[in-house]
């Protein structure tokens, strides 16, 4: 399917367009989709302890999933892997 903005803008009313677009400067955007690093970044620490101390992705994600947060052990694995990595670059050898 083609667009014919040929079309569009001889229809257009820029006018009235420049006036929404105005209104929305002043306004602050909506918020976007929370993703599922927002919403395990207050549990972060707890959960790497948890991990830390002997406890499977498996079993957090059960654990997370009956008290609201429906979340899958690969997903805990991949997030928490990678923040795992970041922060043993961040630890210099021998410090």
């Amino acid at each position: 399917m083609n667009t014919d903005y040929h079309q569009i803008a001889t229809k257009l009313n820029y006018s009235t367009l420049e006036k929404k677009l105005e209104q929305l400067r002043t306004q602050t955007p909506p918020k976007t989709r929370k993703r599922v690093a927002d919403v395990l970044a207050p549990i972060a620490d707890r959960v790497l302890e948890l991990l830390a101390k002997g406890w499977t992705y498996a079993q957090l994600a059960q654990e997370l999933s009956d008290n609201g947060l429906p979340v899958k052990a690969s997903t805990l694995r991949r997030h928490f892997g990678r923040m795992a990595k970041r922060r043993n670059k961040r630890i210099v050898p021998g410090a």
